[in-house]
C-alpha cells in the first residue's frame, strides 16, 4: 500500500551535526506527489501494551508536516539503507556511523518505523595501507545481491590526499563485504 522513504534530521552540536533517521510514506504510485507524503510522528519506543504494528497502523502517528517527524535513530549518515530481511522477519538499517567512520552499523526493527534496536557495530573497515588520510562513508545494504541469510554491504573509501588518489585510483571506489546472519 505504501512506499517508505528514509532521510535524516540534523541536530546542531558544537563539534559537528548529528543526523537522526526519519521516515515518510507515500501511497504506492504517488511517490512523485511530495505534498502528499506523510511523515511518521509517533513514538520511537514501543509504548506499554502496544504491538509494533500499532506504530505503523495508527493514523495519528502520521503527519504531512515534516517538522514534526520523529527522530528514530541517532548517529546515522546522510546515506543509509533500510531493507526488509525475510530471513529475520525484520527491517535492517545499515549506515556508516556519524557519516564518516570506519564503523558500519546495523539496527533492526519489526516495522518500517521501528522501534529500532540499539546500534550494533557490524564491521570495522580496516585501515588502508600507506594512507593515513583515508576516510570511509556511504555504507548500505544491497538485499537484491544477497542470499536470504546474509547481507551484502557496500561502502566507499576515499582520501584527503588527492595525490594519493591520482597515484592509486583503486582507493576511490565501492568496496563490498558479505555478512552472514545467524
Amino acid at each position: 500500500e505504501y512506499v517508505y522513504l528514509y532521510g535524516f534530521d540534523e541536530e546542531k552540536t558544537p563539534l559537528f551535526p548529528i543526523k537522526h533517521a526519519i521516515v515518510a510514506r507515500a501511497s504506492r504510485g504517488r511517490i512523485e506527489q511530495v505534498d502528499e507524503w506523510e511523515f511518521y510522528c509517533g513514538p520511537s519506543k514501543l509504548p506499554e501494551h502496544a504491538q509494533p504494528q500499532d506504530l505503523v497502523a495508527n493514523a495519528d502517528h502520521w503527519t504531512r508536516d515534516f517538522s514534526r517527524a520523529t527522530r528514530l535513530a541517532r548517529e546515522v549518515a546522510s546515506e543509509y539503507s533500510v531493507s526488509y530481511l525475510p530471513y529475520l522477519h525484520s527491517y535492517a538499517m545499515v549506515y556508516t556511523r556519524l557519516g564518516l567512520s570506519q564503523e558500519i552499523m546495523l539496527r533492526i526493527a519489526p516495522t518500517p518505523v521501528g522501534p529500532w534496536s540499539e546500534s550494533f557495530r557490524l564491521y570495522r573497515v580496516p585501515d588502508l595501507p600507506d594512507d593515513q588520510k583515508a576516510f570511509f562513508y556511504a555504507a548500505k545494504a544491497h538485499p537484491a545481491l544477497a542470499a536470504d541469510d546474509e547481507l551484502i554491504i557496500s561502502y566507499v573509501a576515499n582520501s584527503f590526499d588527492f595525490g594519493k588518489l591520482v597515484r592509486t585510483p583503486d582507493i576511490y571506489r565501492p568496496w563490498f563485504i558479505r555478512v552472514k546472519i545467524y
